[in-house]
């Protein structure tokens, strides 16, 4: 039997496309989604979708910097993780 595997390049992916939006800290949540509206991310192997609704599910709403914006990514990512498992 082969198990799928755990697909661990999201926040690769995920940074490339925050380069590519061009979005700078400090910064607002709606002014990065404005940035990153037309931008596909690859979330799993088969799988991509829009960087701008990743960033819709962040909190707070404000980001002093790259290491704030990073951790709301982590936490949101996790959210959805235990979601996905019946966890949360």
């Amino acid at each position: 039997m082969s198990q799928k595997e755990n697909f661990t390049l999201g926040t690769h992916y995920f940074l490339k496309g925050v380069a590519k939006a061009g979005i700078s800290f400090p910064s607002t949540k709606a002014d990065c989604v404005i940035r990153a509206r037309n931008i596909q991310i690859r979330t799993d192997y088969d799988k991509y979708e829009s960087l701008a609704s990743v960033i819709k599910t962040f909190e707070p709403n404000y980001f002093e910097n790259a290491d704030a914006f990073v951790a709301a990514y982590v936490r949101a990512s996790t959210k959805e993780l235990l979601k996905e498992i019946g966890v949360y």
